[in-house]
């Protein structure tokens, strides 16, 4: 292979990020993770699926390959208070879950 080629193939690996199998996360961490892909001129790619905020990681991507499902909710900070019906939801989604 080409010094050139090379070079590029291993820049490329240097600045991927492949996710798998994400349900949750911290929501600024994903946006700082987001932005450096971004600012890389990183890959960001799903293999299986990616829902809530490492989705945010992957819309931060320039080339976003995807080989599974992305879904994102409306993200939360974890300082922020919530109101009643978003207790109500998360005592009760573990209950009908069993």
């Amino acid at each position: 292979m080409p010094l050139r080629s090379t070079h590029l193939l291993v820049q490329a690996l240097l600045t991927s990020i492949f996710i798998d199998d994400s349900l949750d996360g911290d929501v600024g961490a994903a946006m700082d993770i987001g932005r450096w892909a971004r600012e890389q001129q990183a890959w960001v790619g799903v293999v299986n699926y990616c829902y809530s905020n490492c989705a945010l990681v992957f819309i931060g991507g320039v080339e976003r390959p995807n080989f599974g499902e992305v879904g994102l909710h409306r993200p939360y900070l974890a300082g922020a208070p919530r109101s009643d019906a978003e207790v109500e939801v998360e005592e009760l989604v573990p209950v009908m879950l069993d």
